[in-house]
């Protein structure tokens, strides 16, 4: 669970599944996306979960912080098992 900042201590080393909830209403209709991904994390590494929607699917998405470029964010290589699920 995250904290009030919404920051969460992972465990490392091990594949671990995390999740997003998105819903929004609109035009008198309610549409709710739960995506998941799963990661392998990198003990001291610090991650970023984002999650985009397109033609009434969302995905989440995983990148691990880093100084090694500009935008200070890559994607995870242990990434997998994203599930696309379509907006309900």
């Amino acid at each position: 669970m995250p904290d009030e900042s919404g920051y969460a201590v992972i465990p490392a080393g091990h594949r671990v599944t995390i999740g997003a909830s998105f819903v929004a209403t609109g035009y008198h209709v309610t549409y709710s996306c739960f995506p998941k991904i799963s990661l392998v994390p990198v003990a001291g590494a610090s991650y970023y979960q984002d999650f985009e929607t397109e033609a009434e699917r969302c995905t989440s998405l995983i990148f691990r912080e880093v100084t090694t470029n500009p935008v200070g964010l890559d994607f995870e290589p242990s990434e997998g098992g994203a599930i696309a699920c379509p907006a309900k």
